[in-house]
């Protein structure tokens, strides 16, 4: 039997969108520098025999300790739904322009960095895979215009419910919300939201605190 798991950010994205990356003040064209440094040097990526590459760099570390819920299945016996090991893929080229693209690497290089945590984020550009086929074994980011009123990002989770062992978990952006890198005023902070929705692809559900975000 397959399971579904869906994680909505909505009205909380604008407390996501207030949050600071850290690090002192960064502009987008420094940000991109760091991650298209990473991408070429061979000191700052790893591939694997299908070409993936391993994202193990950081801009900054947005982690903090709180208590947060996770995803589980199993009934009575609740066991926390979770990849078989702890590598995942992402497919971010349906979300465009490279600049988009970037933006979800540095997210998904700062979950990387976390030191606490075996888990490990990895990219591929070997295909696009839509973000809407929920039943491809792709793990895909992209946009919709089908989210609902209010809604930032959400993800989907496929997952058995006699292993509650994942088998993809896709991202989808509102395209019809104004967006920004830099915490620009009346705009919404895509990389943080992509943050927070990478957060779900690990299984990681809120905090505790409703009026924190697991971006911290």
């Amino acid at each position: 039997m397959i399971g579904r798991n869906i994680h909505r950010t909505d009205e909380h994205g604008r407390l996501i969108k207030e949050q600071k990356l850290g690090g002192g003040p960064e502009t987008a064209e420094s940000f991109k520098k760091k991650i298209r440094k990473m991408m070429k040097d061979p000191g700052y990526r790893e591939r694997s025999a299908a070409g993936e590459k391993k994202l193990t760099v950081a801009p900054g570390k947005l982690l903090r300790k709180d208590a947060f819920a996770t995803q589980s299945c199993g009934g009575s016996s609740p066991y926390a739904i979770t990849f078989s090991s702890g590598k995942v893929t992402m497919y971010p080229a349906a979300l465009g322009t490279v600049d988009w693209a970037i933006w979800a690497l540095t997210a998904m290089s700062m979950w990387t960095d976390v030191t606490t945590s075996s888990w490990e984020f990895w990219y591929s550009v070997a295909s696009s895979p839509s973000s809407s086929n929920h039943y491809d074994g792709y793990s895909a980011m992209g946009w919709s215009s089908s989210l609902g009123y209010g809604v930032l990002g959400l993800t989907t989770t496929m997952y058995s419910s006699s292993t509650c062992k994942k088998g993809e978990a896709d991202i989808q952006f509102d395209n019809g919300t104004s967006w920004g890198v830099l915490g620009e005023a009346n705009l919404y902070h895509f990389p943080s939201v992509a943050l927070h929705e990478l957060g779900h692809v690990l299984g990681l559900g809120h905090t505790a605190n409703g009026r924190r975000c697991k971006l911290g």
